[in-house]
């Protein structure tokens, strides 16, 4: 499922991360593809507020292309958008 970050109409159920305090040991359990209208503007946004590159070049499928990150606790997940 890719939950669009931009549309206000979506009614998909919405999205609640929880902090937890142990640290990540093994390989997410869970992986999130995150919807911008700009990849490069969030990615942007996101090194900002302290995410960081896993893959500094986006991965592409065709024309379907995304950055691959990880929050500052480790946690990856992928950047989607055009």
């Amino acid at each position: 499922m890719v939950l669009r970050a931009d549309d206000p109409e979506d009614h998909r159920p919405h999205l609640i991360l929880q902090k937890v305090p142990e640290a990540k040991v093994a390989k997410n359990r869970s992986h999130m593809d995150l919807f911008f209208p700009s990849r490069d503007e969030a990615r942007d946004r996101l090194l900002g507020l302290g995410a960081r590159m896993v893959q500094e070049e986006p991965n592409c499928i065709g024309t379907h292309c995304w950055y691959l990150m990880a929050d500052p606790e480790g946690n990856e997940f992928c950047v989607v958008g055009d």
